[in-house]
């Protein structure tokens, strides 16, 4: 579930009677109420305007084992040179 802080606020919206039907309705198939309905709304809004695609693939690497757990010493010491 979202948290982006602890502080709340509430919001409040006119709806046609149609576009407030049509939530009722979804919100009774889902077993959900109607403020659960409305905050994923909100929520699926924002992550779509973030500008981060969480089905990115990016998300879902897994890590790679290079074999030798001192390899970001070798790679330190090629880049910047042999400890003092």
């Amino acid at each position: 579930m979202w948290k982006y802080m602890s502080k709340k606020k509430n919001v409040q919206t006119t709806l046609s009677e149609e576009t407030y039907q049509k939530l009722i309705t979804i919100a009774k198939k889902n077993d959900l109420t109607l403020k659960q309905i409305l905050q994923n709304a909100i929520h699926q809004f924002i992550d779509f305007n973030s500008g981060i695609n969480p089905q990115d693939p990016i998300f879902n690497l897994e890590p790679v084992a290079y074999g030798s757990k001192e390899v970001s010493e070798k790679i330190d010491s090629i880049l910047y040179g042999e400890k003092n």
